[in-house]
């Protein structure tokens, strides 16, 4: 039998979300567009483990970005969407809980 977490642990956890959200807006709004543009340069389909270039597959009509590096695998929203279905509730939690 599995142990079922408290519903304050989901709630923090929004709520610690919500506030590095607020403060990663707050940081966007301060940098200047030719800086934004220099990140995205940088670290555009780089991964997030190694830095490794990302090389894009396609599975089912879905892009995947892998790293032939380390072996991670990145989705974009919509792809997650695609690939587990619009009306599953863990996915939509998973995706609020990393939404922009």
């Amino acid at each position: 039998m599995t142990k079922q977490p408290h519903p304050e642990v989901g709630y923090f956890g929004r709520l610690d979300v919500e506030k590095r959200r607020k403060i990663a807006m707050q940081k966007h709004a301060k940098m200047a567009e030719v800086e934004l543009e220099r990140l995205k340069k940088t670290h555009y389909m780089h991964c997030a483990g190694c830095g490794w270039e990302l090389e894009t597959m396609i599975y089912q009509g879905i892009p995947i970005h892998k790293c032939f590096h380390c072996g991670g695998a990145f989705l974009e929203e919509e792809a997650i969407e695609k690939f587990l279905g619009k009306d599953t509730k863990f996915i939509e939690s998973i995706i609020e809980l990393f939404r922009f």
